[in-house]
């Protein structure tokens, strides 16, 4: 779902054929990706103190966890949410080819991957996940460091993928990994 409104720095954003100023960027039910990779669904927006302030959140559902609830301030930090990758995106994430060249030294490496777990997108998460498993394949056996970065970008992306692609996350694991 594309969504109709892009503008973040003035906060103008399109909505129903029309420009409004206002600090809203997404709307009920727009799907975005939440930080730490959850794909959820704004289910309302709406005023609420937590704390001593009160102001408008997004109420977040996530889709493969429907018991959970992330309440996210509409003025907060816009890096924590983003529109989903397109289909398309995530069919050309899936059949890229993994990134280039295993570091030798283990410092440099884990440092490089929480790199990229922290502030990589889905494409260089993808990437990582599949040189990860292409070392496993050649030497049977991970360091713990490289196992763990391969369960957090699992998690990362799995949703997101799965969401794009209309498959179960399971199915998008097994995309990737294989």
């Amino acid at each position: 779902v594309q969504h109709p409104y892009y503008i973040f720095y003035l906060s103008v954003i399109k909505l129903k054929g029309r420009n409004e100023v206002n600090s809203v960027l997404y709307d009920t039910g727009d799907t975005v990706v939440y930080a730490g990779g959850s794909v959820c669904s704004i289910s309302e927006i709406k005023e609420m103190r937590f704390g001593a302030d009160k102001k408008q959140y997004y109420i977040l559902k996530p889709i493969y966890e429907p018991r959970s609830t992330v309440y996210h301030p509409v003025d907060g930090a816009s890096a924590k949410l983003r529109p989903p990758i397109s289909a398309e995106e995530a069919r050309q994430i899936v059949s890229a080819p993994p990134m280039s060249g295993w570091e030798n030294d283990d410092r440099l490496r884990r440092e490089k991957f929480f790199n990229i777990l922290h502030n990589g997108s889905c494409a260089e998460v993808v990437s990582m996940i599949k040189l990860i498993c292409r070392r496993k394949r050649e030497v049977k056996k991970l360091r713990a460091a490289d196992e763990r970065s391969l369960s957090d970008g699992k998690g990362l992306v799995a949703g997101e993928l799965a969401y794009a692609l209309g498959i179960t996350k399971d199915e998008a694991i097994k995309a990737i990994t294989d």
